[in-house]
């Protein structure tokens, strides 16, 4: 996890010259996901911090699935 920067997993990927899907920068795509607001009790008065966690966790998937959709299409036939 990052803490809101940039994952150091980012610079190993270039440096190992892996193949990913890039973005408009030259960085491979990458999404920012925390998801302990969804195993966090939504029960505790006065929280105003996990409705935005949420929204955040919220918007990171639809990112994720919109940048997933982009990619082509890769037959698994050999994988079996």
């Amino acid at each position: 996890f990052a803490d809101g920067r940039q994952p150091p997993v980012l610079a190993a990927i270039k440096i190992a010259n892996l193949p990913c899907q890039m973005d408009d920068k030259g960085e491979p795509c990458h999404q920012s996901f925390n998801n302990g607001v969804v195993y966090a009790s939504n029960q505790v008065p006065g929280d105003r911090l996990s409705p935005i966690e949420w929204d955040n966790a919220m918007q990171n998937f639809r990112s994720f699935f919109a940048e997933l959709s982009k990619m082509p299409i890769k037959s698994l036939q050999l994988t079996k």
